[in-house]
């Protein structure tokens, strides 16, 4: 039988518009839900500011 998948719902406290922030606190709920899905709320990211800017991001080179 296939292990059963534990799914999480998570609203953190959102920093209107700091996206960069909101992310941390993202990251830190996923990290503390000890499931292997996580569901936010649309627009959390952004604290519901729809004018919220983006965020630059890249993507860590893979080790050699």
């Amino acid at each position: 039988m296939p292990e059963p998948l534990a799914v999480a719902v998570a609203q953190p406290r959102c920093a209107s518009p700091d996206v960069a922030a909101n992310a941390v606190l993202h990251a830190e709920a996923v990290r503390g839900a000890g499931a292997r899905v996580v569901v936010f709320p649309e627009l959390s990211l952004t604290g519901y500011d729809l004018a919220a800017l983006a965020v630059a991001w890249t993507i860590p080179a893979s080790p050699p």
